[in-house]
């Protein structure tokens, strides 16, 4: 088959790079305070919150307009914007968030924020966004992290909930996301009572699995189904131990 004189034998394609150079700054301050129970161990209470600041940050801006093969190498190149300069303005954003922990058991929280994504101009020209926010909540039990004889005893739970409001618009219409989480935290430390795990750090291998659902059929607009797995793993040691006896 000819291809030198077949138009459907290539394709234009817009080649765009972006090159970002800056700092951006995030300061955050938490707080932490007790709630005394009768014969019980008190509630930890932590109070925090998080600010990002508003920042312009160096950009170069490089296009080409390029004649590409079926199996994408380039035949011709035409430059469009050579490395012009400008800047970015990235939106400040901010968030708080509490949680309650009954000291090994379990512990619940709550965060909410905002973005204020109607800042973001890129070289002098206002995106199609918006301001969005976001607010989750979960929790988390470990039936008795310093069971001895039950593994299963030991094994952390964790189940949350999460709602963001996008910044971005497709079509002027909100694109939001809902997710439900789910975690088990596995202890790699055998244990042989609370003195053990305490010495040793609550090492563990952690698993997690997200299904949610972003955007909705109405107004023309796709809804997405997603789920996504999470591995981890966790160790927290005690490295520097003084020895009593030598």
């Amino acid at each position: 088959v000819d291809t030198q004189n077949d138009p459907s034998a290539y394709k234009s394609t817009i080649y765009q790079r972006t090159t970002v150079n800056g700092m951006l700054f995030r300061g955050g301050i938490s707080y932490q305070d007790s709630i005394k129970r009768v014969n019980k161990t008190p509630l930890a209470v932590t109070f925090g919150a998080i600010y990002d600041l508003q920042k312009k940050v160096k950009a170069t801006e490089f296009e080409t307009l390029q004649l590409r093969s079926l199996n994408e190498s380039i035949i011709d190149s035409d430059t469009l914007v050579n490395s012009v300069p400008g800047n970015i303005n990235m939106p400040s954003s901010f968030g708080i968030g509490m949680s309650i922990a009954d000291g090994f058991k379990w512990s619940v929280g709550v965060d909410f924020g905002v973005k204020k994504y109607s800042q973001l101009a890129v070289f002098g020209i206002k995106q199609n966004t918006k301001d969005g926010f976001y607010i989750g909540t979960g929790a988390e039990i470990t039936p008795n992290a310093f069971s001895i004889d039950n593994y299963l005893e030991r094994v952390t739970y964790r189940f949350g909930l999460r709602y963001e409001n996008s910044p971005y618009l497709i079509n002027g219409m909100d694109v939001n996301d809902f997710g439900i989480n789910f975690g088990v935290s596995f202890p790699i430390v055998p244990s042989t009572g609370a003195n053990n795990v305490l010495n040793k750090g609550f090492s563990s291998v952690d698993f997690g699995f997200t299904y949610g659902i972003q955007g909705k059929r109405e107004n023309n607009l796709l809804e997405e189904e997603y789920f996504k797995f999470k591995f981890g793993v966790t160790f927290n040691d005690k490295w520097f131990v003084r020895r009593k006896f030598n």
